[in-house]
């Protein structure tokens, strides 16, 4: 649907998911993609919560600022009485869109769903607030432990769960989260249960479903129960830690990021060079991490200039001990 009729669910979801995973590393590029999410502002609501949950703070910045350029360029090029107008339009596109009952099979939100189990609507609006306020608190306790596929699975869910309007063609932007955080429970040796990777599927497949649902009958309101399960599961993921941060910090000279909560523990300083060498390889296996190959240049100078330390760090150790010996025996034997 979005290729065949030009919709943008794909632009939406590189957007989000693209600049989530770049908001640790390259939090201007990644502000920069979020920022240009704004077209679509609905689909943002939960974005804010997130970083600010995660302390993005330079990601918060270059997000406000794209925003900010977006809408200094809007009103040169349409004059400022565009945003008045646009604010005057969306109750009459609102209410144009939900007359049209024949589309509430294609509509993930809660509204929507409600209305296919003929929820009154002041009701269904009372719930879809709430929903979104539970949204949002998933949202901040997911990414208070870092942006991981997890916490990016539940936003990309809460995203769809919290906004009054939305289509089944909005939903690359969960099928993308879900296969980032299926590959990540792989890289991270944490295969799928059998109900982990149903859930999995049935999220992938949902588009489909609710098409084939609107054309096989009167429709059902099957998005709503997935993507609360999906979404709560994702954020259960964060809480067993799972899969850990998309980007944390590197355990010394190993490949990959530290992705089990229990190599999160810092190290305690170590006595000896091989202490140190025991508490690494500890942590790495709890990691599940393997070590770079010794052929690797950056490892083997890494390797060579922590040996030098810790050698160089014995040895004064060491140095201290024997004159510390020395002073007691002169002691003795002067008092002999």
């Amino acid at each position: 649907m979005s290729v065949i009729t030009g919709q943008n669910g794909f632009l939406s979801g590189a957007l989000l998911i693209g600049g989530l995973r770049l908001i640790g590393t390259r939090p201007w590029l990644g502000g920069l993609l979020l920022g240009l999410l704004t077209y679509k502002p609905q689909f943002g609501l939960l974005v804010p919560v997130a970083l600010l949950a995660a302390g993005a703070w330079r990601g918060i910045g270059a997000t406000v600022c794209v925003t900010l350029l977006l809408v200094a360029l809007t009103t040169v090029m349409f004059g400022g009485s565009i945003w008045l107008d646009w604010l005057a339009s969306l109750p009459g596109y609102s209410a144009w869109f939900a007359a049209k009952t024949e589309l509430l099979p294609l509509k993930p939100t809660v509204l929507a769903n409600l209305a296919l189990l003929g929820v009154p609507e002041a009701a269904a609006e009372l719930l879809q607030l709430l929903v979104g306020g539970a949204m949002a608190a998933l949202v901040w306790f997911a990414f208070r432990r870092g942006v991981s596929s997890p916490a990016i699975g539940v936003l990309a869910a809460a995203a769809v769960l919290a906004n009054p309007h939305a289509f089944w063609y909005d939903l690359p932007p969960l099928t993308a989260a879900v296969l980032f955080l299926g590959m990540a429970r792989l890289r991270a040796g944490r295969p799928l249960r059998w109900w982990e990777t149903f859930l999995m599927m049935l999220t992938l497949c949902l588009p489909a479903a609710m098409v084939w649902t609107s054309v096989l009958g009167p429709g059902l309101p099957i998005s709503l129960p997935i993507l609360l399960a999906f979404a709560v599961w994702a954020a259960w993921q964060v809480r067993l830690k799972v899969v850990g941060p998309e980007q944390p910090r590197t355990l010394g000279l190993y490949a990959s990021p530290i992705q089990a909560g229990a190599a999160h523990r810092p190290l305690q300083p170590a006595t000896t060079s091989a202490e140190l060498t025991v508490r690494l390889d500890a942590s790495a296996d709890r990691a599940g991490l393997r070590p770079l190959p010794a052929s690797v240049p950056l490892m083997q100078s890494a390797h060579c200039t922590i040996t030098k330390q810790c050698a160089a760090i014995d040895a004064v150790r060491s140095w201290r001990a024997a004159s510390s010996s020395r002073k007691q025996t002169r002691a003795t034997l002067s008092g002999v």
